[in-house]
């Protein structure tokens, strides 16, 4: 539980479940697909959204 008592240490707090998924991610040297990818930037982890480039444009019909 390091990276949850760190989180809250450096100012934010850091659900159970990021936490565990952070650290399997850090364990093996992953990267986490996620809509919350600033959770998981901000204890180390490299994330990124999958959707993020296959979202329609809103201004298409």
């Amino acid at each position: 539980m390091i990276l949850v008592n760190s989180s809250v240490f450096n100012g934010f707090a850091t659900q159970l479940d990021d936490a565990l998924v952070a650290a399997a991610a850090l364990a093996a040297d992953a990267k986490v697909a996620t809509s919350n990818v600033r959770h998981f930037e901000q204890l180390g982890v490299h994330a990124f959204n999958p959707l993020s480039e296959h979202l329609p444009d809103k201004a298409s019909p």
